[in-house]
């Protein structure tokens, strides 16, 4: 698949996980709506880098700038400690948050 592609799945992936964090349990659990605030602005940064100003490089740090937050959801979730309820998009964004590093994608753009 294209590099492009697969950077709008990536997108839908973490915005589902966004929205996700912010209704779970109807909004009333702290530590998701801390993730949420905190990945919302990371996830914004990279949808800029995709759709509005398109950069192979900004998307790809963005994507390197909210690992860490994406690593506390996923760990959280696969914990057992919250069962948010989207997994599929966790899984989604484990399958493609290396899209701006592989070689496969070296000669391409956004």
């Amino acid at each position: 698949m294209p590099l492009r592609e697969d950077a709008i799945r990536l997108s839908a992936a973490l915005n589902r996980v966004v929205a996700g964090l912010r209704s779970f349990e109807s909004g009333r659990n702290p530590y998701a709506i801390k993730l949420a605030d905190r990945l919302s602005p990371m996830v914004a940064a990279f949808d800029q880098a995709v759709f509005v100003r398109p950069s192979r490089d900004d998307a790809g740090q963005a994507i390197a700038i909210l690992a860490q937050c994406m690593d506390a959801v996923s760990t959280a979730s696969s914990k057992g400690e919250m069962n948010f309820g989207f997994s599929e998009a966790i899984n989604q964004y484990w399958e493609l948050h290396t899209v701006f590093r592989e070689s496969r994608y070296r000669d391409e753009s956004l």
